[in-house]
């Protein structure tokens, strides 16, 4: 078998099935022979390979897993994907071919490279159907092709030169670049998607991602030998000094790994008639890497980021498409939102762009129009284009409500009841009494705080009402899904008034009951199985069911973390905990002495009875009373 693309010296491996040098060895790169094997084999044994894989999706249980087999992988390219459709790629760094699989599903010629000979391999399984896609097994710097790439990637590779590549006496994340450039047909675009090392998150306190370390790249930790990330302005002039000077930037929340919103240059500047912050605050709160502890809460501090134009320079991440020719004078969108983590049928994006008349629209597109869904399903999908409309997104006033220290249940009731008169206003309902049962058309499930605006004049309005039911839903299963959804989107808060409010279940009850809606345990276990039927007909993953569904939300807390405090304030209050505690483990190693004492001397007593002359004359009046019980039983028995 030959590939023209590579020299002679490559031969194709039927075990590893993937192209090869004959005394290659391999990187040290690995996410842990335990964690690859795994994956092997969820690859090896699935049937649906594809991109948007339900079978797959379903084996996302830990970070390793979710980072390899995600469906929103994909999204980081979606944006480019008419630009890249039928060109020639070279994928450096493949990993375990997430990125691979889409990028020969969007009919591109694909040549993988990455230098683990297992992940090499994991990435040829996943890819095992697709023709245009070969896959090879070598390190960067040896690798000499016959031809050069309409497209080369750096998906979270760039960052890691220093680490596998020889610089020569140059930086090798500079001899990196050039060697990629050298790969690149005249006109040819470069793609890198690295971390930023300037990105709000890890000024929030996000570890350092391949270190671990909170504040390691701010602080500038790196070294010459290990891995590197960069700012905006250093990250472009790396670049611009390989001859790659035309730059279009974007922006992927909540990072580059798993994103589910891409903002262009354009859609990063503040706007008078566009405002971002709605769809970068919800990106960035899906975080499945944030910390347990934090030092600011980032959807509190977008907004002041992007007032001040700051976007581009403090976003998570970057993705930089570089080329030496001028990029096309098509004006990008200002950005698209992905909902991928569905059944290819329900996928979809919103873009939003400008019309020729400079209002902005936001565009719901299906990702794959040919998927037809089934016609026999309850739950429908209608997508609908829509002006942008400039409000607040009445699921931002709950964080602001939940995110500022001493919030109440009560604050959440008025929160509650502005979205419920305007449901109810929308539906037509005027008579409120005995409301939990009643029922309403289906068309108004997606008619939930998180999708209602208020606009500048205070009116509140409905957007993006993409799903409806077949069948009528009452205004109770309704109203509980306005509040599961919300607060199960609200990532951290601050510390309540009173602790017991960060339960979810009974902060549910009790809002919903402040409207009159009765919230019983009966209707709650139906409400519940009813959300997990509709969430499995969507995305086509099995979540709990039955009273596991019950177990986990009784379980569900809030996560709180007080970012108002000072730290030596804390501190202080952990002191006096520590304390108290203490004070009270002190005072119950007394009580426990006392309590051994008295054992002991009721020991003594009863030691010296049983050894006393009366204790043993009295042993033979013992045994007859025991006897003479033991015959009236029997008697009793026989009568």
């Amino acid at each position: 078998m030959i590939n023209p693309v590579l020299t002679p010296d490559y031969v194709f491996d039927i075990a590893l099935n993937v192209w090869v040098r004959a005394e290659y060895g391999g990187i040290s790169y690995s996410d842990g022979k335990e964690v690859e094997e795994r994956i092997a084999g969820i690859i090896n044994n699935a049937e649906d390979l594809t991109t948007l894989s339900a079978e797959l999706a379903s084996h996302c249980t830990d970070w390793p897993t979710t980072y390899h087999l995600s469906r929103k992988r994909a999204n980081l390219l979606r944006p480019f994907e008419d630009q890249l459709r039928g060109k020639s790629v070279l994928e450096i760094g493949a990993g375990c071919g997430a990125i691979t699989r889409y990028l020969g599903e969007t009919g591109m010629e694909v040549l993988a490279l990455e230098g683990s000979l297992s992940r090499a391999s994991i990435a040829a399984s996943r890819c095992r159907d697709l023709a245009n896609v070969k896959v090879v097994a070598e390190a960067f710097d040896h690798f000499k092709p016959l031809s050069q790439f309409d497209v080369v990637t750096f998906i979270g590779v760039l960052e890691y030169a220093r680490k596998f590549f020889p610089g020569n006496g140059v930086d090798p994340v500079d001899a990196m670049l050039a060697m990629a450039k050298s790969l690149l047909v005249p006109g040819g675009k470069l793609i890198i998607a690295i971390e930023n090392q300037l990105g709000l998150k890890y000024f929030a306190g996000f570890p350092e991602d391949h270190t671990g370390k909170p504040m390691f790249g701010i602080e500038e930790h790196y070294s010459k030998d290990g891995v590197v990330t960069f700012g905006r302005k250093e990250l472009g002039s790396r670049v611009n000094r390989t001859g790659l000077s035309a730059q279009q930037w974007w922006y992927p929340f909540p990072d580059y790994k798993l994103p589910s919103l891409m903002v262009s240059e354009a859609g990063a500047l503040p706007q008078d008639d566009i405002d971002l912050i709605v769809v970068v605050r919800s990106a960035c709160i899906t975080d499945p890497q944030t910390p347990q502890s934090i030092s600011f809460n980032q959807g509190r501090a977008w907004p002041t980021v992007i007032r001040n134009s700051l976007l581009g320079e403090m976003a998570n991440s970057f993705v930089l498409l570089a080329s030496d020719a001028s990029f096309s004078q098509q004006c990008p969108p200002l950005a698209v939102h992905y909902a991928a983590d569905r059944l290819p049928e329900f996928a979809k994006k919103v873009v939003f762009k400008r019309a020729t008349d400079g209002t902005v629209i936001a565009h719901q597109i299906a990702l794959y129009p040919s998927a037809k869904p089934n016609g026999n399903s309850r739950l429908k999908q209608r997508l609908v284009d829509q002006p942008f409309v400039k409000g607040e997104l009445w699921q931002d006033r709950l964080l602001e409500i939940m995110t500022s220290p001493d919030w109440t249940a009560e604050q959440i009731h008025e929160w509650m009841k502005v979205w419920f008169d305007a449901f109810c206003s929308l539906a037509g309902i005027t008579d409120r009494r005995n409301i939990t049962d009643r029922r309403v058309s289906g068309n108004y499930l997606d008619a939930i705080p998180r999708n209602m605006l208020i606009d500048r004049s205070g009116a509140p309005i409905f957007i993006d009402q993409e799903w409806t039911l077949v069948d009528d839903l009452s205004i109770g299963h309704l109203s509980f899904r306005a509040l599961l959804a919300s607060f199960s989107s609200i990532g951290t808060v601050a510390k309540p008034r009173d602790n017991a409010q960060l339960r979810v279940l009974p902060l549910i009850t009790h809002v919903m009951h402040c409207v009159n809606i009765d919230l019983s345990e009966c209707r709650m276990k139906n409400y519940l199985q009813l959300e997990a039927q509709l969430d499995r007909l969507a995305t086509g993953k099995q979540t709990y069911t039955g009273e596991a569904l019950v177990t986990w939300l009784a379980s569900l807390e809030l996560r709180m973390f007080d970012t108002q405090t000072p730290v030596h304030e804390k501190l202080a209050r952990r002191d006096e905990q520590l304390a108290a505690v203490n004070q009270a483990l002190a005072q119950r190693d007394k009580q426990l002495a006392t309590v051994r004492q008295d054992l002991a001397r009721r020991e003594e007593q009863l030691g010296d009875i049983l050894g006393s002359t009366s204790w043993r004359i009295t042993r033979p009046l013992r045994a007859i009373k025991s006897a003479l019980a033991v015959i009236g039983k029997h008697v009793n028995r026989e009568g």
